[in-house]
């Protein structure tokens, strides 16, 4: 909806006489170019960097004392480092790229060598900052490469669609013979968006995902990779046969989703407080869930006398007595509730099944263990989900795992869930994320998989006749028979199950094939893993068939031959042993068929609960360094406002210690208290597409649609109220806003072909215009030519003096644009009558949290008095300041109440009010 048009020009009004001077452009090259953050003006010294058309990175610096008043020259050449920022002091200076950082010492004249360090960003320009003698880098993170991510939207809209595959870490170093479970194979399928943070190999192997060449895999969605392409065993692969989507290497790694915000702003299900002993027991129906919660109580200790052909030989003294722990599990209900359209989080271990409604996001500090299938309102299991309404997301602190088997909690009965023939498929509606990280232990790693994945038999439970007792029950007859736990001297045998790794042991026919998984969602985790088809038994996986589960040894293959074992010879009784399929599954390897389909037209957007929940880390985000040794990685990262759309624009301005951020429609602003978020302020109102603050940090900035008119507000971040606004026609589309180091704002757009007008913002009530330009090139230089794909910058440099630049956008991918650069005296104030701007009434505070005083900054518009009160959490002032006059008023809050005693810590709020009523009210945390 239009606003109140403030003011309308109809005409153009020149003011013949007050003409500054604008010199010609200069041509500086077809270059990659991000804008004011990639220019830093004074009075005596312009610099600023672009990549140009041989991939270089650029720096150019011009300053009277130089010697030859300018440097220009390459840094490094490097086609993945886009548009390059600037943090530019005459000491130490740095360029930033989305592949890295650059520093000098010296103010440009020399580079340190290692120019790239510590950022790998989809993002062409992310933007550092100093302040509090910490380096912050702000980027907007986004899912696809910033130049070609309209190419990966939903059609017709402005969502993207959710990657089908994220692999964090594809380990492998191309020495060993440990590929057959890392990599992608002939059985491998994808339809959707890859994405692997490392090198993709691929093998060529058996399997049908390909017919147009068979053994190989196919991706019929877009490949990115933060590495290479690599072939087992080398060679060349038919990379037009193989990827159909496109390839993207050398990449930015993705990343994956987080369960923090679930965890922040979710409701909790089951305990508060982590306990690795702890299970939560979910069963899902639409949109509300019953539960239990499962306690694993404090171990036992036991102990089993060891008979090499126990029961037989008991009669004798035993050969050795092992000693082990067992632990029960208690079950008990938890309330149940309503989760539709809303996050969970679970602080424990979490067991799930059910059918779900709306949209669901679960997350567990846990491994998630999936005990049922997993399916969505009005999609009929088998066929794809065409419902965007719902959808269901898991995330695991560790792995999501399909449970082999349980016991329930109900009834104590043993479970095989995901045992099936093929006919009868497992249907899982869902996205999983398996965030685990196992500090170098493969196994600890997260992984989308399947539970019990080597499995071997063992001796269950028994009723034996054995005289001079009828039908005697002999239990844990594996731990009587053999040494528990192994040691060297007495290791436990390859072919026998090791106790409990099976969470059914002891159970004599263990099942390798269990059957067929329809899987329609995404899958993100930290290691490819040892995935669905390929687990083979290998004879080769642990030669001396050693049981040593915390390094990744599984006793002997798992389909090792019948093994006969007799217990009982007169009369004789024995037992069969040995793992098989389960009836009707057809699978030659461990595990299941797993049959993985992409939910085109399910977004980002979607698959979220909320999208303020965040969970993909995407959108404006922060991270800083404790000083400037780059070469460790970010040492924290924030994420400011999630943003999961494509981001058409992107807008920065920095004063002394306030910022200001934009993506699209959305603002944020850092000062002293931290970041505030006044995209209510900005949404729905179009595109910023400049930014500027003013000297009292307000901000400026412009918003327009794909209508008729250019919107410029006036905001103030303190109390995150618009000043004023104004309605300007558009003529065209390049236009900027600057404040002259006077602090007067303005506003330039084009008013046709090469003609742009400057109008004074400093009246309040209606901007004038107080100079015309015409741009044009030098001579010998390339026509300037303005048309909707040019962005027009003006930076101050002091005084009257600006610094001039355009950039014309190419029409192609490659984000080059040919940039343009002039200086101009600008006497912009000499028509300006200046009216004083109406101040309201705010307050700052610092620090928050506050451990010893809290300095407080007080402004109040003239013919105003008020009183600043402290409040505690019950509602008490505890404390107030009386009769505080007009304008800016500095004092200390040390901490004490109204009596002179020392307040707790605690949450406490200030507020302002004024004849009673509340003019603002800040929430402090004091330590």
């Amino acid at each position: 909806m239009k606003l109140l048009c403030i003011a309308l020009f109809g005409m153009i009004i020149i003011f013949s006489g007050l003409q500054g001077i604008l010199e010609p452009f200069e041509y500086i090259g077809n270059v990659r170019f991000a804008g004011k953050p990639a220019v830093y003006a004074s009075s005596d010294t312009l610099a600023m960097v672009y990549q140009d058309e041989q991939n270089r990175l650029c720096f150019r610096l011009k300053n009277e004392s130089l010697p030859d008043a300018m440097i220009s020259y390459p840094l490094t050449e490097n086609p993945n480092c886009k548009a390059p920022t600037l943090l530019y002091s005459p000491v130490d200076c740095y360029i930033t790229t989305n592949r890295g950082i650059g520093k000098s010492i010296d103010g440009g004249i020399t580079w340190q060598p290692e120019i790239f360090r510590g950022v790998s960003t989809y993002e062409n320009s992310p933007i550092l900052e100093k302040y509090n003698n910490e380096l912050h880098l702000f980027t907007n993170s986004i899912p696809y490469p910033e130049d070609i991510q309209e190419q990966f939207a939903l059609p017709g809209t402005d969502e993207f669609p959710i990657p089908q595959l994220i692999v964090d870490k594809p380990y492998w170093d191309g020495t060993t013979e440990n590929y057959t479970s890392i990599g992608c194979m002939g059985t491998d399928y994808y339809s959707g968006p890859v994405f692997v943070n490392g090198n993709l190999w691929l093998r060529n192997s058996p399997g049908s995902a390909n017919p147009d060449s068979p053994g190989w895999p196919r991706f019929d969605g877009p490949v990115f990779c933060a590495g290479v392409v690599m072939v087992y065993g080398g060679g060349n692969y038919p990379a037009n046969a193989i990827f159909h989507g496109g390839l993207y290497e050398n990449q930015a790694n993705a990343v994956l989703p987080s369960s923090l915000a679930v965890c922040n702003s979710g409701q909790s299900v089951g305990p508060s407080a982590y306990s690795p002993n702890h299970i939560v027991y979910i069963e899902m129906n639409g949109d509300t869930y019953t539960g239990m919660l499962g306690i694993i109580q404090q171990p036992r200790r036991k102990n089993s006398e060891v008979w090499p052909s126990y029961p037989m030989g008991s009669d004798l003294p035993p050969d050795a007595i092992n000693h082990y722990t067992v632990c029960d599990t208690v079950w008990t209900p938890i309330p149940s509730g309503n989760c539709a359209n809303r996050g969970s989080f679970v602080n424990s271990k979490l067991w799930i099944k059910g059918h779900f409604s709306s949209k669901q996001v679960w997350a567990a500090a846990d491994t998630i263990c999936i005990i049922g299938d997993i399916t969505l309102d009005g999609v009929t299991p088998g066929l794809p989900p065409t419902n965007a309404n719902d959808a269901v997301t898991l995330i695991s602190e560790k792995s999501v795992l399909l449970k082999y088997g349980y016991k329930s909690p109900v009834d104590n009965t043993r479970i095989h869930p995901f045992c099936r023939a093929d006919s009868d498929p497992i249907y899982l509606y869902a996205n999983f994320a398996a965030l685990g990280e196992g500090q170098g232990i493969e196994e600890k790693d997260g992984v989308f998989s399947f539970e019990y994945q080597h499995p071997h038999p063992s001796i269950p439970d028994l009723t034996l006749n054995i005289p001079p007792v009828d039908d005697s029950l002999i239990t844990n007859i594996d731990l009587h028979r053999n040494h528990y736990p192994q040691s060297t001297q007495h290791l436990w045998p390859g072919w026998l199950d090791y106790p409990w790794y099976n969470p059914l042991w002891p159970e004599a026919h263990p099942y390798l094939g269990r059957g067929r998984v329809i899987h329609y969602g995404g899958v993100y985790q930290q290691r490819w893993g040892k995935l669905w088809s390929k687990r083979v038994p290998d004879p080769n996986h642990n030669p001396n068939n050693y049981w040593d589960i915390g390094n990744g040894k599984y006793g002997g293959p798992s389909n090792e031959l019948s093994q006969e074992i007799v217990l009982w010879q007169d009369p004789p009784q024995s037992i069969n042993l040995q793992s098989l399929n389960y009836p009707g599954a057809s699978q030659s390897t461990v595990g299941y068929t797993y049959e993985g389909y992409y939910p085109a037209g399910l977004s980002l957007s979607n698959m979220a609960a909320l999208q303020s929940e965040g969970m993909w880390n995407l959108g404006l985000s922060t991270g800083y360094w404790y000083s400037d040794d780059l070469n460790d990685h970010l040492y924290y990262q924030e994420l400011i406002k999630p943003q999961l759309k494509v981001s058409r624009v992107k807008e920065y301005a920095t004063k002394g210690q306030a910022s200001v951020y934009s993506v699209n429609d959305l603002l944020v602003h850092r000062g002293i208290m931290g970041f505030e978020d006044l995209s209510s302020l900005t949404e729905a109102y179009g595109l910023i597409n400049s930014l500027v603050l003013d000297e009292d940090n307000n901000i400026w900035l412009c918003q327009s649609d794909t209508g008729t008119d250019f919107l410029v507000k006036h905001i103030n971040p303190v109390t995150e109220q618009i000043i004023g606004q104004f309605i300007f026609p558009i003529t065209g589309r390049a236009h900027d806003l600057f404040v002259m180091p006077n602090g007067l704002a303005y506003f330039a757009k084009q008013l046709q072909g090469n003609q742009f007008g400057v109008y004074s913002l400093n009246h309040g009530s209606e901007p004038i215009l107080t100079e015309t330009w015409e741009l044009t090139s030098e001579q010998g230089n390339p026509d300037l030519i303005i048309d909707d794909e040019s962005k027009l910058y003006v930076i101050p440099s002091g005084g009257h003096a600006a610094n001039i630049l355009v950039w014309n956008r190419t029409g192609d991918n490659t984000g080059r644009g040919c940039l343009y650069l002039a200086t101009a005296d600008l006497p912009l104030s000499s028509s300006d009558d200046i009216l004083p701007q109406p101040v309201p009434a705010s307050f700052s505070c610092y620090p928050n949290p506050m451990r010893g005083n809290l300095q407080i900054k007080l402004s109040l518009p003239p013919q105003t008095k008020a009183e600043l009160a402290v409040y505690n959490l019950k509602g008490q002032k505890i404390k107030s300041y009386n009769g505080l006059d007009a304008g800016t008023v500095e004092f200390t809050w040390d901490g004490l109440d109204h009596q002179g005693k020392s307040t707790a810590s605690g949450i406490y709020f200030l507020r302002l009010s004024s004849q009673g009523n509340s003019l603002q009210s800040k929430r402090i945390c004091k330590f």
